[in-house]
């Protein structure tokens, strides 16, 4: 989908159900906008979803918004901040990394940060979430999983119980040499990721869902939206 269009898209469907989409900022080159969604913004949990951070990866950012076209707001039980595209260059370009070749998931622990890094950081720094989750896909295994920073393992494990009546879900014991079950990695090996620079900012738990992109594109985008869904109705 090309810039203008995805967001032509994402702010006539937040209109229309009057979803509270605001420019927070733009990006680390002035060359294209950071937007944030919020709904349902009295509840007591707050769920944090941010998506696009890799270019290349493109059914997070288009999952994000068929859910938006499909969710009814009367069922949400939880507050919802979207951040629904984090590398728009990468996304509009087909390009992984961003304007400045940078892998954008692999420097937030680093002093001092990469300029677009630390713009993310700034807009993520104080979302007040119980939970937060980034969207990937995985161009090497063909089956769901699950990376997830903290201890509470039962919100992921719902998450992946409810895909696994959709699509294959990896039962290795490990995945990439990191130990897993039922397709969650729980608290890997250091690798600078914003997931587990979130949680080390204090959201009790993070996770990152690869989504493998085996899976036909329109699948992979369904997928995604009735995950959302999931999530912000039921789990």
């Amino acid at each position: 989908m090309l810039y203008p269009s995805y967001y032509k898209e994402l702010l006539r469907v937040c209109e229309r159900k009057k979803f509270d989409l605001k420019k927070v900022s733009m990006d680390a080159y002035d060359q294209y906008p950071l937007y944030r969604i919020t709904i349902n913004p009295s509840a007591k949990r707050t769920f944090c979803i941010t998506a696009g951070i890799h270019g290349t990866e493109p059914a997070g950012p288009l999952g994000v918004l068929n859910f938006l076209q499909k969710l009814n707001p009367r069922k949400i039980n939880k507050k919802i901040i979207i951040f629904p595209l984090l590398n728009p260059y990468g996304f509009f370009k087909n390009k992984r990394e961003d304007r400045g070749n940078f892998n954008l998931n692999r420097h937030f622990f680093e002093k001092p940060q990469p300029k677009a890094v630390k713009k993310i950081s700034h807009l993520l720094h104080k979302t007040g979430a119980d939970f937060s989750l980034s969207l990937h896909e995985d161009d090497e295994l063909s089956c769901f999983y699950i990376y997830q920073y903290g201890s509470n393992r039962a919100f992921c494990s719902s998450i992946m119980n409810f895909i696994g009546k959709h699509a294959k879900v990896c039962t290795n014991a490990k995945i990439y040499k990191h130990k897993a079950s039922d397709g969650i990695i729980q608290n890997p090996v250091f690798d600078g990721t914003l997931d587990e620079w979130l949680h080390a900012e204090g959201i009790p738990n993070t996770a990152c869902l690869e989504i493998p992109d085996s899976i036909p594109f329109n699948k992979r985008i369904k997928l995604v939206a009735q995950t959302l869904e999931f999530i912000a109705t039921e789990a």
